[in-house]
């Protein structure tokens, strides 16, 4: 008892200390390059023609592209997006809540589930390589963060097997959301959802039949995502930019094998001292819990074993695909985009595989239990320490990002307040901002011509460039 009252002594240190690290920031975050230009093109036109008009423009993103636009005009009267990543890291537990209570079976808001939801919401954050890009700023979260969620939730249903309409109904709309959101997810979610369909449909055992139809409900709206994706004008401008060069098939292919294992093991190098440790003490907590998941309670031992091996190969073998997209149209990593779904097969990888462990723990009774106490004890430790480290920064966080939302505020007030009789002059001068942390900067360059210049120009209705001194 002692040892299960130390590791959740951990789990709720560390997990609370994450959460005031993420949320501390929040109430100085502001909006940042591509916002502007979403937020003017969403309040200078119908909503409907504003989607369309990113659609046929910039990206088929339709999911980001609705986000970022609505989001952005909500926040354009300020520039500050707060609520939006409150919004986000709120769906973002939400999210894992569903995926947690699916594997233990347990009611969504027992103390458990919420508490490895904490655990797993600051894991992601922290195995993030840029969080600054992915998780605060209001066009990267959109893009980049969001389809991963909508994934945990569509994830959820599958492994409830709810086989009521309105399931296979959400299933489809998630799966269709997480499509429209980015290009890694959408090509991940394809070729795993329909290798899954492949494999269910010639196994044609009664206990998968619920599984394969709902797998195939995902196959279909992902196929419908990537229909309407690939279609969109918006990513054959891009694909034939001056900034594009695409790669062959085959140079594609070889860059990524290279590329894809290469960034899961640089996410895993940097963090293994807190994925290791997770691992075994989320196998620990799984295997006390009175739940028994039968279709796993009849595997063999060495399934298990294989089973658990390919939980972790997945993330290697997952990061693959999106590099050969990004190198097949654009002749580059999709850089934010790639890195956030690695970092999510990851923790799925983690999560799912202590799942599986559970079951080896479980089958080998309390002796098992107890030679896996030792490793428990040591994680635990490895964990509590692990918080202190997450939250080492936090002061700084805060006042780098308080001083610069200041300065923001003072610029942004001062060009929305402008007098009509001066808004078409030739030029404004500004102070450049100081620096911003982990809040996304807005770059307001010495360079005239700047693109994000004249995003917030369109945004103010100003006729004339933003230069910085």
């Amino acid at each position: 008892m002692g040892i299960d009252l130390y590791l959740i002594f951990a789990l709720t240190s560390t997990s609370l200390l994450g959460l005031i690290k993420i949320f501390s920031i929040v109430p100085f975050n502001r909006m940042a390059a591509d916002d502007f230009s979403f937020a003017a093109g969403f309040l200078s036109s119908s909503f409907f023609q504003g989607q369309l008009g990113w659609y046929m423009s910039l990206t088929g993103r339709y999911t980001s592209n609705l986000l970022i636009s609505a989001f952005g005009a909500m926040s354009s009267p300020t520039g500050k997006v707060a609520l939006f990543s409150v919004i986000t890291f709120v769906f973002g537990y939400f999210s894992l809540l569903l995926l947690v209570s699916s594997l233990t079976k347990l009611k969504i808001l027992n103390w458990k589930n919420l508490l490895l939801a904490g655990i797993l919401l600051v894991t992601y954050y922290v195995i993030t390589p840029d969080p600054r890009d992915s998780w605060y700023w209001l066009n990267g979260a959109a893009t980049y963060l969001w389809p991963t969620l909508f994934d945990l939730v569509a994830i959820s249903l599958l492994i409830k097997k709810v086989k009521s309409w309105w399931a296979y109904l959400l299933l489809f709309a998630f799966a269709f959301l997480a499509g429209g959101g980015n290009e890694t997810v959408l090509v991940t979610n394809f070729l795993v959802s329909g290798l899954a369909v492949v494999f269910l449909f010639v196994k044609r055992n009664k206990p998968y039949t619920t599984l394969l139809k709902q797998t195939l409900t995902v196959f279909l709206a992902t196929a419908i995502s990537l229909v309407i994706v690939y279609l969109s004008p918006g990513n054959r401008g891009r694909m034939n930019s001056p900034t594009s060069s695409p790669m062959s098939l085959l140079g594609s292919v070889a860059y990524a094998f290279r590329d894809g294992p290469a960034l899961v093991w640089e996410i895993f190098k940097n963090n293994f001292l807190l994925l290791v440790p997770l691992f075994i003490a989320l196998a620990y907590f799984f295997s006390k819990l009175d739940f028994v998941e039968k279709n796993l309670a009849k595997l063999k031992s060495e399934s298990l074993i294989n089973l658990i091996l390919f939980t972790f190969s997945a993330p290697v073998l997952l990061s693959v695909p999106p590099m050969v997209i990004g190198y097949l149209s654009l002749g580059r990593i999709l850089p934010d985009r790639a890195f956030e779904t690695s970092a999510f097969t990851i923790l799925l990888s983690m999560t799912l595989g202590a799942f599986f462990m559970s079951y080896l723990i479980r089958r080998g009774g309390k002796n098992a239990r107890r030679w896996f106490e030792g490793f428990v004890i040591i994680s635990s430790l490895l964990i509590f320490l692990f918080g202190f480290r997450i939250a080492s920064t936090l002061a700084e966080d805060m006042y780098v990002a308080k001083n610069y939302a200041q300065s923001f505020d003072a610029m942004y007030s001062y060009l929305r307040n402008l007098p009509p009789a001066i808004r078409n002059q030739k030029t404004f001068e500004v102070k450049q901002l100081p620096p911003s942390g982990l809040i996304r900067f807005w770059q307001v360059t010495t360079f005239p011509e700047n693109w994000e210049n004249h995003a917030v120009s369109n945004l103010f209705k100003i006729n004339a460039t933003i230069v910085a001194r």
